[in-house]
């Protein structure tokens, strides 16, 4: 038995929530027309009513309005290549709690068009901070000699957790494409010989083993099935923690990608973009630059991902590099509170990063048990939270889940980031392939407020935006 709040307890209202449940598959599958209908849609969520359908607004012909948001679709931006989240161990555990359907409701709710439509997703290469516990894709006993051929490699620790949930998802998203990154290197290619903190060695014969490494692992998940379409250098080069982290300093990584990843490939053709990131630094000239700037080691560069610090880098980036791709790898994960407060910074993130030139954005844990807590301990959010409590179940969609819909519902890829100007803050607008615009709009403030919106036509909407609330407008084209 399931309920959809933290609170109400599930035999008494088994009723109410079924009506819940069945208003929300019907509301999902009614919006995924929304862009093609004749009149503008709003959808908004707040903390008490998330996803609601409000009255369509009225567009109007007013010129003595003065619009506080101005949307110039003549003016288009980056490319969005997607939406998505990150696969984790302690995600699918949960999950593996619930009945088949359940668990295929909440994968429909993450990767469905009538859901959060997600396209693209991450995989982390061996253990990150979510997986249950240590575990790379080469571990070898205590005491043995390096593994340098690589003759221990295998992914069947994957076979057990992280290839049933990104295959479940793919049930509901065959194309769904992933990208993946590496908390650490095998222990043994560290100076450290330990998961956590240290650095990759320098010898050559190690840089090259893990160069290989890395390409044996986008092969076997791709014969897998994978779409794997890119792999990172690192995931947080700066992080220097107690979970599975591996320091690096730019040089050093224009250095492997020069020498060992690019080459390794090329030469053994692997079918996968290799990107610059997941970088979590505010100076482009730490990381960046110095790779970027090397012919030889950009030449292997599709693109350029950041998180957390980076930020502060990433608009710069672009300025420097505005050919080059860039990517948001990862929503910052709060504390496992999953409040509103939580959805209004993200939103505030997803501002940061589309503006400075990001084509992608993709959140962190897409689904844990309440609280969040790592295998090291460390409280996070998550889009949809599971209590596996007996004698019933509570799944719970946070208000993340709801914005992370406003926005991957209604934007697909193949849409651009458009201008807009205005005295009002809190916005983004894209055009869809269709030729529709959708409008992200917060109100952050303790109060209703009025807002007008000039659509770029002679029209205009006039309408109130309830306080702390996160809006959705979707536009037809004329």
């Amino acid at each position: 038995m399931l309920t959809q709040t933290n609170s109400i307890a599930p035999h008494k209202h088994h009723l109410r929530f079924v009506i819940r449940h069945l208003s929300f598959v019907i509301s999902g599958l009614l919006l995924t027309t929304a862009a093609s209908a004749a009149t503008p849609q709003w959808i908004c969520s707040t903390a008490a009513v998330p996803w609601r359908q409000m009255p369509a607004p009225q567009l109007t012909e007013d010129p003595a309005a003065k619009p506080d948001l101005l949307i110039h679709t003549q003016q288009p931006l980056q490319q969005i290549e997607g939406f998505g989240g990150c696969f984790n161990e302690l995600g699918w555990q949960v999950l593996l709690t619930l009945s088949e359907r359940d668990r295929t409701q909440i994968l429909r709710d993450l990767f469905a068009d009538e859901g959060c439509a997600f396209t693209r997703a991450r995989m982390p290469i061996g253990a990150s901070d979510y997986a249950r516990d240590w575990y790379s894709l080469d571990d070898t006993p205590p005491g043995s000699p390096n593994d340098l051929s690589l003759s221990h490699f295998n992914i069947e620790r994957d076979r057990g957790y992280m290839l049933h949930y990104v295959k479940a998802a793919m049930t509901i998203r065959p194309d769904l494409q992933i990208w993946l990154s590496a908390w650490s290197p095998p222990a043994w290619m560290k100076d450290n010989n330990n998961y956590a903190s240290g650095h990759l060695k320098s010898d050559p014969v190690i840089q090259k083993a893990y160069a290989q490494y890395l390409a044996k692992a986008v092969q076997a998940y791709q014969s897998e099935g994978l779409h794997i379409y890119a792999c990172m250098v690192q995931n947080e080069p700066k992080s220097d923690s107690k979970y599975p982290t591996c320091v690096w300093t730019g040089e050093q990584e224009r250095d492997f990608v020069r020498d060992y990843m690019g080459p390794a490939f090329h030469e053994q053709k692997v079918n996968a973009e290799i990107w610059l990131g997941t970088i979590n630094d505010a100076k482009p000239e730490d990381f960046a630059i110095p790779v970027l700037s090397d012919p030889a080691a950009a030449k292997f560069i599709t693109g350029v991902a950041y998180q957390w610090e980076g930020k502060e880098a990433i608009a710069k980036t672009h300025e420097f590099f505005p050919t080059m791709k860039l990517m948001q790898s990862e929503s910052e994960c709060g504390t496992g509170k999953n409040s509103f407060a939580d959805a209004e910074h993200t939103f505030a993130l997803m501002r940061t990063y589309f503006n400075g030139g990001a084509s992608s954005y993709f959140y962190w844990n897409m689904v844990l048990p309440p609280g969040g807590v790592s295998t090291w301990g460390w409280k996070q959010n998550a889009l949809i939270t599971i209590d596996p409590t007996p004698p019933a179940h509570t799944i719970t969609r946070h208000p993340e889940f709801y914005l992370m819909k406003l926005a991957s519902h209604f934007i697909p890829p193949g849409s651009h980031l458009v201008t807009t100007t205005g005295n009002w803050g809190d916005k983004l607008a894209f055009q869809t392939p269709a030729g529709d615009t959708v409008l992200l709009v917060g109100n952050s403030s303790k109060s209703d407020l009025p807002l007008i919106i000039a659509t770029g036509t002679n029209e205009s909407l006039h309408l109130t935006l309830p306080s702390h609330s996160l809006n959705a407008f979707v536009l037809p084209e004329k």
